[in-house]
């Protein structure tokens, strides 16, 4: 039980963190969520701004 108290701070973060991926992986973690987001938020811009539909009723 000591040894779990010791490992983590009061946020419940783990101070024995250890990673194995390198600055390459971080960033790439990092801006694919933020192409992905981008991409979403374009996407998403576009159908609610923009030409409306035009609804052709005989």
């Amino acid at each position: 039980m000591d040894n779990l108290l010791i490992s983590e701070d009061l946020y419940g973060r783990n101070l024995n963190h250890f990673e194995d991926d390198d600055f390459i992986d971080r960033l790439n973690n990092r801006y694919t969520i933020m192409a992905l987001m981008l991409c979403i938020f374009i996407i998403t811009g576009s159908l609610y701004v923009g030409d409306p539909i035009n609804c052709w009723t005989p």
